[in-house]
């Protein structure tokens, strides 16, 4: 947190620097802000290379600047804020206000000097457990010996994948990756087919070893060396890295040999181990583990393996023989509420272990177990040495910034949830608020509470929707996330506009936005919704003010159901603003487009007259989108489809779509389903969401069109009767979702064929429908494809049915 506070800072003191020109600064005090400026960059840089150190004394250095540096920027902000009001504020006001900010820069520089020079000084001193490390001289103790294992939970059909794949097919020397999440049983798995007999006899020459996120090249080949009986001298230690992957290449020529890379983190380390390995077209095979996508899937990779959770079954079974042992089971009384325990481990097996220790040390009484069951899992597992230790490598390689993320993602759920009853407790050292239940805000003390917080700079409004006013406050000046969507408001609130920090504004409103709104200038993402209310018999139309075009910063922009106006002036452009949701169909002119140049999103609506007689054609609103090439993902949607009215005009087809598209999604449009054609011929289209007639008509061939790319596909409220499909037409689908279809007879024969098929999730289907999904997942069992899974959900029960 202190690398992300000297980074908060660094930014808030260069946008003071950058407003120099715009609000007044007395003379030299903007010598003094850049000062300021390059104090914190040289501190900014050392903890970059202090890194992710983590000894006693570190923490407490950290604390200390992060403290720091939350105070310097509370006096930098509020000096911007109130600069940027200067015309309320007198010559004398002024020059207080810049030598408050002199006096707590020279402050922090002084107490920044010390705290630098003590980094300095143990900057390079060995860490605890990470830098003294004798020098590696291996032994055969040093091997991974194939002993008899523990007995292993939901694993026996990827044993037997695996040892396929490393037993049998092409002489050329292949790449098998095991990838999954941290705790999911990747070691486990790698172990158990490295120790199995049909495996140990088919390699002669095998090696373990575990790479980590620390990659020390020498050390592991020295290890696998080791390992295969090569003897290991003095002199493999004095030559070079080039020398002895020359070694290594010789030692391992003409064998056929078994290679583990257990734990590999960057794709350039896989690249490495595996290039060095010689291919002695005789099926040698190298095994990896990984919970980086990027490593395990590749080109060279001959089969890459996920891990899937445990079943309930053996999630349950293995929390019994962790707790009573392989001998026992567990007790009448303790089944059920051990059960639920169990299913709230979500399938993990590293957190069914640490759960299952901390159930074997306490008492086994049904009283005891209910408060476990009742509480977060999180909570009690949080100690846990192995869950910490596992967990904590990928939160540690992140980047900074990113450490930065995950932590301010967290707090919103977890740390920040402090104003659900009248309890204080904590407020004083917070700079967020999340607000449980948004009536606090029309209680007084509660309300008093908050103001007294002039730093706050977040505020989450998480509580339920509320259509009457709520008295939101809004007196937080230095104020940076305001997430107010919960919360109605008749009239715009003014105070919105000198909330010039703000990055972050969310709330529901109907109306109009007023031209100030640009005053936020360092806004990141600006979304309005609306509430719900009766229309008029003619299309409601609202009108972004121009002077949405100042603001430079903008990332994301949701206003829905307005009209983005065609920039007036020449220079007119937002280079930021990557996703523009909401926006009126009308709005997308070639000019628009052009003056939006990396937008990567878009979401449009067409609202529709209620009294509407003429079809609408589509295509007429979005000829330029195809000029687009950097579009990632389109959403459309007629807001108020009617299925009886023919809401496209069939004469003409769907507009040319950017064929950048990865995600499209359409709703209520009415296209005819031979216009499927258009959209198949989106080479990199991978998800494909079609709602609420969408297409119309009984009848949908999926013959002539393929979908190269498409790995998830939705159809939802449609008078689709039949669909007819064959399985090389949809060569990667994954998930397939047929909600409320209620005509559609039974699932195409051509699923069947699609191997990549995991998931198919059929929401108010027929019966028939039904029968034909299951008969499909039965066909799929007697194949040994234990991936699919059938999920058969009915609006009007809660209980859910699933077939795996």
């Amino acid at each position: 947190m202190a690398y992300a506070a000297v980074v908060s800072l660094k930014h808030s003191i260069q946008r003071l620097l950058n407003s120099c020109d715009q609000i007044p600064i007395l003379p030299p005090y903007p010598e003094i802000i850049q000062l300021a400026y390059n104090e914190v960059e040289s501190l900014d840089l050392l903890l970059s290379r202090v890194g992710a150190r983590n000894s006693e004394w570190l923490k407490a250095v950290k604390a200390e600047i992060r403290e720091a540096a939350f105070r310097l920027e509370d006096v930098i902000e509020s000096a911007h804020v109130s600069l940027s009001q200067s015309q309320t504020l007198s010559a004398d006001e002024m020059g207080c206000l810049a030598m408050e900010v002199k006096k707590q820069i020279d402050l922090f520089t002084k107490s920044m000097e010390k705290i630098k020079e003590q980094l300095r000084c143990r900057l390079w001193e060995p860490e605890d457990y990470e830098e003294a490390i004798e020098k590696v001289i291996p032994s055969r103790t040093d091997h991974f010996v194939a002993t008899k294992s523990n007995k292993i939970f939901g694993l026996d059909s990827d044993l037997i994948r695996l040892k396929g794949l490393l037993t049998s097919g092409s002489s050329r020397c292949q790449v098998v990756s095991i990838w999954g999440m941290a705790g999911i049983g990747k070691t486990t798995l790698a172990k158990k087919v490295y120790g199995d007999p049909d495996v140990f006899s088919h390699f002669g020459c095998r090696a373990f070893v575990s790479i980590g996120p620390k990659y020390r090249r020498r050390e592991i080949w020295l290890r696998i060396l080791a390992q295969i009986n090569c003897a290991i001298s003095d002199v493999l230690y004095e030559i070079n890295d080039e020398e002895l992957c020359q070694f290594v290449r010789s030692a391992f020529k003409g064998k056929l040999y078994l290679i583990v890379f257990d734990d590999v983190w960057r794709r350039d380390d896989r690249e490495e181990l595996t290039r060095i390995l010689p291919d002695n077209a005789n099926g040698s095979r190298i095994l990896l583990t990984t919970r980086i996508e990027g490593a395990a899937v590749f080109p060279r990779t001959y089969a890459c393996h996920k891990m899937r959770f445990l079943t309930e079954k053996d999630s349950w079974d293995l929390l019994c023989e962790k707790v009573f042992g392989e001998k026992h089971s567990c007790p009448p009384h303790l089944e059920e509420v051990g059960k639920k325990i169990a299913n709230k481990c979500e399938g993990l097996p590293l957190a069914i272990i640490a759960i299952a220790k901390h159930l074997s040390e306490a008492e086994k009484m049904p009283e005891y177990w209910s408060k476990v069951a009742e509480k977060e899992i999180s909570n009690i597992i949080g100690a846990d040495a192995e869950m910490s230790k596992a967990l904590y490598l990928s939160y540690n390689k992140l980047s900074q910034r990113l450490k930065h993320l995950c932590i301010k993602e967290a707090v919103k759920d977890k740390v920040f949830h402090i104003l659900d009853s009248y309890a204080n407790q904590g407020v004083e050292s917070q700079r967020r608020f999340c607000i449980l239940n948004n009536v606090l805000f029309g209680i007084k003390d509660a309300y008093k509470l908050m103001t007294s917080r002039s730093n706050t700079r977040s505020l989450l409004c998480t509580g339920a929707h509320h259509q009457y006013p709520v008295p939101l406050c809004l007196d937080f000046r230095l104020l940076r996330v305001l997430d107010a969507l919960t919360i109605r408001f008749y009239g715009f609130p003014i105070e919105l506009v000198k909330l010039i920090q703000l990055r972050y504004l969310s709330f529901t409103y109907n109306g109009e936005l007023p031209a100030s709104i640009s005053k936020l200038q360092n806004l990141h993402y600006l979304i309005v919704h609306q509430y719900l209310s009766i229309r008029s018999s003619r299309a409601h139309h609202s009108n972004l003010p121009m002077e949405i075009w100042d603001m430079q910063e903008l990332r994301h922009l949701q206003v829905m159901g307005s009209d983005l106006p065609d920039p007036t002036t020449q220079d007119a452009c937002l280079p930021n603003l990557l996703s523009l949701l909401g926006i009126s169909a009308r709005s997308c002119t070639k000019e628009v487009l052009r003056r939006i140049p990396n937008l990567n999103k878009l979401g449009t609506r067409i609202e529709l007259p209620l009294d509407v007689a003429e079809p609408l054609f589509f295509s007429d609103h979005l000829v330029h989108l195809a000029d687009h090439r950097y579009l990632k993902s389109f959403k459309c949607s007629i807001v108020n489809p009617s299925p009886t009215l023919q809401v496209l005009g069939r004469s003409r087809p769907i507009p040319i779509l950017p064929w950048s598209l990865r995600k499209l999604t359409l709703s209520g449009l009415g296209f005819p389903w031979e216009y499927m054609r258009y959209i198949a011929n989106l080479p990199f289209l991978e998800v494909l969401k079609l709602r609420c007639y969408a297409f119309q008509g009984p009848e949908w061939k999926s013959i002539d069109e393929a979908f190269w790319s498409l790995t998830f596909l939705l159809v939802e409220d449609t008078d689709l009767e039949y669909w007819r499909v064959d399985s090389t037409r949809f060569p990667c689908l994954q998930r397939l979702f047929i909600h409320h279809c209620y005509k559609l007879k039974e699932m195409p024969g051509g699923i069947k064929g699609i191997r990549t098929l995991e998931m198919v999730e059929i929401v108010d289907g027929s019966p028939s429908l039904v029968a034909s999904a299951k008969q499909i997942l039965e066909e799929q069992q007697s194949f040994r494809n234990n991936r699919l899974q059938v999920c058969v959900k009915y609006s009007s029960e809660d209980d859910q049915k699933t077939k795996s």
